[in-house]
């Protein structure tokens, strides 16, 4: 093979490579992208937010609810759904950034709340920092360790989710459900946790080896 043709088959290996690695570095950059605008496009309106916990060795739990965006907000209602086979609603309330919660129990042995706030018509609306608790709801503990109970905020039949401002209009709102897990957190990971370790570390593998590819032939091609 000569050296006109080993040149242009070195050119052609390097500008087939550096597409890839154009094509891959893209695919990451859009893949971000797309998982930014998700959970954004998520989070208009105001957001009612329940968290992610465990319980430890404690018999009773308090579930704090925390908001986004609520400015100006006059009113709220919403239903909200656990499993009552792992928690067991106690009645306490715990009135945090807002005062004066009602929460409807008549089928709290279903595992639904029905809960609604509102300022007397003569007040203004009420604005609270982003993240701050609104209330929380505490439960009994009933399941065993290892088991767990969603926190959902839910619509049901004749009880939507609704927020209203100060003159009584219907505000944007969003929502993002929580998890009580009782019992310690598990140091050793879950399988999706493996899984995602897996994907991100060949990821990586890939990229680099991707890189150092394209290097040593373009190294290779200037060489001759």
């Amino acid at each position: 093979m000569n050296l006109v043709n080993r040149r242009l088959i070195n050119k052609y290996r390097a500008l087939q490579t550096s597409d890839i690695l154009r094509l891959f570095f893209r695919y990451l950059v859009l893949c971000l992208l797309l998982g930014v605008a998700r959970i954004s496009s998520g989070q208009v309106g105001v957001g009612l937010i329940a968290p992610k916990i465990h319980t430890g060795d404690q018999t009773e739990i308090c579930v704090p609810i925390s908001t986004l965006n609520f400015a100006d907000v006059g009113a709220f209602q919403t239903g909200l759904h656990f499993n009552p086979t792992v928690l067991s609603f106690n009645g306490s309330i715990n009135e945090m950034a807002i005062g004066d919660i009602d929460v409807g129990t008549r089928e709290v042995t279903k595992g639904i709340l029905h809960i609604l706030w509102f300022t007397p018509f003569n007040i203004p609306g009420t604005t609270i920092e982003n993240e701050d608790v609104l209330f929380e709801l505490c439960f009994n503990i009933i399941g065993a360790p290892g088991t767990y109970s969603e926190i959902i905020f839910e619509d049901f039949p004749y009880y939507n989710i609704e927020f209203s401002d100060s003159e009584g209009s219907t505000m944007r709102h969003f929502v993002s459900p929580g998890r009580v897990n009782i019992g310690f957190p598990n140091a050793v990971p879950t399988l999706s946790e493996w899984l995602l370790i897996i994907l991100s570390l060949l990821l990586l593998v890939l990229g680099v080896a991707m890189l150092k590819q394209g290097h040593f032939i373009l190294i290779k091609q200037t060489s001759h």
